[in-house]
């Protein structure tokens, strides 16, 4: 029998010792379509990361973090990065020196892109001077990191992100959902926390 299904049998003989919970409202509703009962969402917030790093860019050398791509555009990332390295070059020089860092990839840098593979810590994230967050796994902590140490973040808009999960493995538990409950699920997480210094725009 699978894990899950063992942890929710067990739940389910001993309710008040113990308790199942996602850490999102799709991942909530995955489980609920999956088993008939829904978890109780606990959202992270990351705030372990503001301990010790507050936003504070480097502006002598600007740098915009980009997320991992390979986990939704596949083979087409290389591909990816080659056509925003060419807009780059057209549209951000010569009038600024922002340069775009690819999460993930290794590869000699130019003058508009450069990857990052090793990893860093969060006095690091904090001087980039915005992230292009593309939510492809709804398990990942980035996001709320980002949000926590203040750095400007801009992600796809709704239409994208109905699109591009359920091509997927959405979270650990290899669960799939329907397109129908990814967009309740967009509608119920709103950000409630939004009086924060951190902007958040989509695209």
């Amino acid at each position: 029998m699978p894990l899950l299904l063992l942890l929710f049998r067990e739940i389910l003989r001993a309710p008040r010792r113990s308790a199942f919970i996602a850490y999102s409202e799709f991942l909530a509703m995955q489980v609920e379509q999956q088993v008939g009962q829904r978890p109780i969402c606990i959202r992270p917030h990351s705030l372990y990361a503001t301990q010790v790093a507050r936003y504070d860019p480097d502006r002598e050398s600007p740098r915009v973090l980009v997320s991992r791509l390979a986990g939704w555009a596949r083979n087409g990332a290389v591909a990816f990065v080659h056509l925003v390295e060419a807009f780059a070059e057209r549209d951000l020089r010569p009038g600024t020196q922002v340069r775009l860092v690819f999460l993930g990839m290794n590869r000699e840098p130019s003058a508009t892109v450069a990857g990052i593979a090793q990893p860093f810590g969060y006095a690091e994230l904090r001087r980039y001077r915005a992230a292009v967050y593309f939510p492809w796994d709804m398990g990942m902590l980035l996001f709320s990191e980002l949000y926590s140490v203040g750095v400007p973040l801009l992600i796809p808009d709704r239409a994208w992100m109905v699109a591009a999960p359920p091509r997927v493995s959405c979270s650990a538990l290899k669960l799939r959902a329907s397109r129908q409950c990814l967009i309740v699920a967009l509608g119920i997480c709103e950000f409630q926390h939004s009086a924060h210094p951190c902007s958040v725009r989509q695209y």
